[in-house]
C-alpha cells in the first residue's frame, strides 16, 4: 500500500502553527489577521499587465477578501447605504452606479467637460439624452432616445466593473459594485413590459448584453436590497429631486415590473453566485448595528466554492481561474486590457440605423457635430498640449496622455466623431 507523500514545507507548518485555521470565508477588518499586500509598483491601469512583469505573482496578494461583491435592488431601494457600509467593514473598494455626469462628462479632457451644456443650443431631437428626460418623456417610445441612454448606462457599468475587477487582480482588494452589467438585461425587460421600447431594441440590447456581459466573470456574492413600492416612495421623497418625485414614467407599475425581472434574473444568476436577500421590512439599513449583523452573517458563507462538486456551476469562472499561479497570471493580464477586454468586444456592435429609441437621424448627429467641434475646448484632441511647439519641449517635458484602463474608453461610444 502506497503512502500519501508529505511534504517538510507542509510538516513545518503544522508545527509552527498547530492552533492556526484555515478560513474561506470573508474577514471583517475589525477582526481579520491579515495584512494587505503593498500593491504593484507600476501603475497597471495605465501599462496593464506586460509579460516581462511576469516575475510579480498574482495570488500571493490574495487574502480571504479578495472577492467580487454586487449589490442589486429597485431604484432608491438603499443600494448605496447598504454597499458603502459593507465595504468599509471588510476594506473593500467601492464602485458606486455610474450618474449622467460619468456618461456626458468627458473627463479625459482637463479640465472636464460636460457636453451636456450643449443641450442649450441644440433642438429637442439632438440633444443628449438625459435621465431626467427618461423619466419625464412623453410617449417615451416615439419621442425619447431610452435604449440609448439605457446603452450607455451598460457601457459604463461593464467598465467600471472591468476595472474594478483589474484592480482586484493587481492589488489583491476586493470590489463591491453598486449594480452591475450582468443585471442591465433586468432594466431592458421592464422597459419592455412598460411600454418603453419596442420588441425590436429589447432583442437588439438582449444579444449585445448575451455577447459582451459573459466577458467578465460573475461575482462571488450578488446582496438583494428588497424595498416595497411604498419604502421607495418615501426615499425618493427623502431624495428631494422634483423630476424624480413627479416623474412620467417612474410609475408603480415599473416598480414592479423591474422587481419581477431583478427577482427572475437573481434566480438565474444563483446558479452561478452566491444570492443573499437584505429585506428592508424587517431590517433597518440605516442602522450601523444592524448592518454590522448584516456582515457578520456574510463571514459564514463559503465564497470560494472548495467543497462543491465539480460540475457545479458557483463560483467556476473563479475556481478555474484561479487555479494554480499560472492561471492567476494570465487572467490577470487579460483584465488588464482595456483592448481586450472592452474595446475590442463592443466596436462589433453598431446601433441599428432604424433603431429609433437608440439612434440618432442623420441630422441630428450632424448637429450634434457641428456643435462638437466648434467648442474651443475641444478644438483639440485629449492629452494634447498646444505648448509642445517644439522638438526639445516634447523630448524633456513630455505629456503623455492617459492609457489602457486610465483612458474613459466609454466617451468613444458616446461621441465617436
Amino acid at each position: 500500500m502506497a503512502l500519501p507523500r508529505l511534504s517538510l514545507s507542509r510538516i513545518t507548518q503544522t508545527v509552527l502553527h498547530p492552533l492556526k485555521t484555515i478560513s474561506r470565508t470573508l474577514k471583517l477588518v475589525s477582526t481579520a489577521d491579515f495584512e494587505p499586500k503593498k500593491p504593484p509598483i507600476f501603475d497597471y491601469l495605465s501599462t496593464g499587465y506586460p509579460s516581462w512583469l511576469m516575475f510579480d505573482n498574482t495570488t500571493h496578494r490574495f487574502t480571504e477578501n479578495t472577492k467580487f461583491i454586487t449589490v442589486e435592488g429597485n431604484i432608491a431601494a438603499g443600494k448605496s447605504q447598504v454597499a458603502k457600509k459593507l465595504a468599509e467593514l471588510f476594506g473593500m473598494n467601492l464602485v458606486p452606479d455610474p450618474t449622467d455626469e460619468d456618461i456626458y462628462l468627458l473627463s479625459h479632457y482637463n479640465p472636464p467637460i460636460d457636453i451636456r451644456m450643449h443641450n442649450t443650443l441644440l433642438p429637442k431631437e439632438a440633444q443628449y439624452y438625459t435621465t431626467e428626460m427618461f423619466w419625464n418623456e412623453n410617449n417615451l417610445k416615439e419621442n425619447g432616445k431610452p435604449m440609448y441612454l439605457q446603452y450607455q448606462f451598460y457601457l459604463n457599468r461593464y467598465w467600471n466593473y472591468l476595472k474594478g475587477i483589474s484592480t482586484l487582480f493587481n492589488t489583491g482588494k476586493g470590489c463591491i459594485t453598486e449594480r452591475c452589467h450582468f443585471s442591465d438585461i433586468v432594466f431592458a425587460e421592464a422597459l419592455l413590459k412598460c411600454g418603453y421600447i419596442s420588441e425590436y431594441a429589447f432583442d437588439w440590447f438582449s444579444y449585445v448584453h448575451a455577447s459582451t456581459a459573459l466577458h467578465l466573470w460573475k461575482p462571488h456574492l450578488i446582496v438583494y436590497v428588497k424595498a416595497t413600492n411604498s419604502q421607495i416612495r418615501e426615499a425618493l421623497k427623502k431624495r428631494a429631486v422634483s423630476w424624480e418625485l413627479n416623474a412620467r414614467n417612474l410609475t408603480d407599475n415599473f416598480l414592479t415590473e423591474y422587481t419581477s425581472a431583478l427577482e427572475n434574473y437573481l434566480e438565474r444568476m444563483s446558479r452561478y453566485s452566491h444570492i443573499f436577500v437584505v429585506d428592508r421590512t424587517s431590517t433597518d439599513i440605516f442602522d450601523e448595528n444592524e448592518l454590522l449583523i448584516l456582515a457578520e452573517k456574510l463571514t459564514n458563507i463559503d465564497l470560494e466554492g472548495e467543497r462543491l462538486i465539480r460540475d457545479d456551476y458557483k463560483f467556476l469562472e473563479w475556481r478555474n481561474g484561479l487555479f494554480n499561479e499560472r492561471s492567476a497570471s494570465l487572467n490577470r493580464q487579460q483584465f488588464s486590457s482595456a483592448t481586450l477586454k472592452f474595446s475590442t468586444v463592443f466596436k462589433k456592435f453598431p446601433f441599428p440605423l432604424d433603431m429609433k429609441e437608440g439612434m440618432y437621424s442623420f441630422d441630428a448627429k450632424e448637429l450634434q457635430y457641428y456643435i462638437y467641434k466648434r467648442d474651443p475646448r475641444l478644438k483639440y484632441a485629449p492629452g494634447y498640449d498646444p505648448s509642445h511647439d517644439s522638438l526639445a519641449r516634447i523630448m524633456f517635458d513630455p505629456s503623455v496622455p492617459k492609457r489602457n484602463l486610465a483612458y474613459d474608453w466609454p466617451k468613444y461610444f458616446l461621441t465617436a466623431y
